[in-house]
């Protein structure tokens, strides 16, 4: 009934995107407790606007409870953006102790980046992996055989086992590697 006149049909596009954008809030708010990423972006994003406001003690608690979600969930790509949040904050306080912080965070950024960086690495010899097994007749073919073959070393060395999803990527590299090979023991 609104849209009868055609002053109101011109506005219909913009109806839809705002009907659209209100859709996808609804959605991620309804999606917000079952969702690890989303919860942890949500206090990423409360933080931000506590640090805005300039209440860094509760931005500094919104700010661990992403961190504890984000490592227990072994989320490792949204850690260096709550670090660097973290820095900010420790900045802009006046502390005596600012210089030993930042140092542990820094000690902390590059654990996290090293990791971060072990996952990728595994994330793509796991996809590789995957295609091979799934194109299993390629491997007929001598260049993609070789290839094959040199993927068996990009397998990172074993590292700390304290992260779950390291060890399923890498020992689902192995097994799809193996299977490929014929060694199904």
């Amino acid at each position: 009934a609104k849209l009868k006149t055609v002053e109101r049909r011109k506005q219909l596009p913009g109806e839809k995107n705002y009907l659209y954008r209100f859709l996808l809030k609804a959605l991620r708010s309804f999606h917000e407790e079952s969702s690890v990423d989303i919860s942890i972006k949500e206090q990423l994003i409360n933080a931000s606007l506590l640090y805005e406001k300039r209440l860094y003690t509760l931005s500094e608690r919104e700010l661990e409870r992403a961190r504890r979600s984000a490592v227990k969930f072994e989320r490792w790509l949204v850690l260096p953006e709550i670090l660097k949040l973290k820095a900010e904050i420790i900045i802009e306080r006046d502390s005596p102790s600012k210089l030993e912080q930042l140092k542990k965070l820094d000690e902390e950024c590059r654990l996290v980046l090293q990791n971060q960086f072990q996952l990728s690495a595994l994330q793509r010899v796991h996809a590789k992996a995957s295609a091979y097994l799934q194109l299993r007749h390629l491997l007929r073919d001598e260049q993609h055989r070789l290839e094959f073959e040199e993927l068996g070393f990009e397998l990172l060395p074993d590292a700390k086992h304290d992260s779950l999803l390291l060890l399923h990527y890498r020992e689902s590299s192995k097994a799809m590697m193996a299977i490929c090979r014929g060694n199904f023991d």
